[in-house]
Order: structure tokens, then sequence, then C-alpha cells
């Protein structure tokens, strides 16, 4: 009997993993409310998962909450970035798009790549604060960097985020999945890649 509570058994290990992956998506959508702080709170996300992937984490309200006070200022400003700089470029791509400025097409060329760059470089950045400790600029540099030089990874990465998210607004009855694991289970099945990535240079170094 005891051993089917025993966290060496395969069934009891996923069960453990889920009821964590559960109170982590509690936690960041909780703390994500004030929409303001939600770089803050998906940098503790990441945080947690890269330990639950090493399996380094115990206590993981401890230690969200950690990550959470000490990213807030580097993840809001983040935060603040992206959302402003997503919505000038959505500005300027249907601005483009209901008028008859001269060189449209070129102008409508230039904002997709730019929308295509955006998306790509995006999912790297909270995930890249989480494990680097230096400034904004260079966690977007970084970011960048990685997001085009492993694109082979960053492809699968975007489609993990995505999908969930265009299922959820497309059938609204997958909503509770949204409330129950979607965003931690997200997380944590991205980090593997990211942590692909981050073993590759800390060989080379």
């Amino acid at each position: 009997m005891t051993r089917i509570f025993d966290q060496e058994n395969k069934f009891m290990a996923f069960m453990y993993r889920m009821t964590d992956l559960f109170l982590l998506n509690v936690l960041w959508i909780v703390t994500s409310l004030p929409v303001i702080t939600l770089g803050a709170s998906t940098t503790a996300l990441y945080t947690v998962v890269y330990k639950m992937r090493k399996n380094e984490e115990s206590y993981i309200a401890r230690s969200y909450f950690k990550a959470f006070r000490e990213n807030f200022r580097q993840g809001t400003a983040l935060w603040l970035i992206i959302l402003g700089s997503g919505g000038l470029l959505y500005f300027d791509m249907y601005i483009t798009a209901i008028t008859g400025i001269e060189g449209k097409e070129m102008l409508s060329i230039v904002f997709l790549i730019a929308a295509v760059l955006f998306l790509l470089v995006v999912p790297y950045v909270f995930p890249v604060l989480a494990r680097f400790d230096t400034t904004v600029i260079q966690i977007l540099k970084i970011a960048t960097y990685l997001s085009l030089r492993h694109i082979y990874y960053t492809l699968p990465v975007l489609a993990i985020i995505l999908v969930p998210v265009i299922i959820i607004l497309s059938y609204l009855y997958f909503l509770p999945v949204f409330l129950i694991i979607s965003v931690s289970g997200s997380a944590y099945l991205t980090a593997y890649f990211f942590q692909k990535i981050y073993t590759k240079y800390q060989r080379e170094e």
C-alpha cells in the first residue's frame, strides 16, 4: 500500500508533478491579474519550472514569490516594452492597411517581417530573464540572438505557447484547461528547449 504513494512510483510521480503545475498555474493567474505584473509573474513561473525540470524544487509557492519579488522591476520593464512595441506595431499595420499611403505594399512587408520577428523573440524574453542576471537591454539582445540562432527550437516553442491559446479562444469550453494547467504546462514543456540551448553554451564555455 505504501508503494502506491511512493514518489518513485511513476504514476504518483506524475500526479505530484501535475499537482505542482496546477499550483504554479494558479499562482501565475493570481499574480498576473493586475496585468502590469505579467512580466514578473512569467519570469517567476520559468524560474520554478527550470528547477522542477532538474528536480530541485520542493517549495513551489516559496520559490515562486521569491523569484517574483527579485524580478519584479526588470520583468515589469520588459513587459511594458513588449506591450508598447506590440501595440505600436499593430497600430502601424492597421493604419497602413486602411489608408492609401504611398508605398503601402512595401510598408506592409516591412511591418509583416517586424511582426514575425516580434513573435519569435517575445517567448524568449522572460525565460532568459529567469536564467540570466543582467540588464534589460542585454536580456532583449540575448532573447533576439537565441530565438534566431536556434530557430529549430523557436518554432516548437512558439507552437506550444500559441496552440493552447488558439484552442481556448476558439472553443471557450476549454477555458477550464487554462485555469488548471495550460500556462504552467506550456512553460514546463518549453523549458525543455530553453534548457537544451543553455546547456549547449555551458558546454562551449
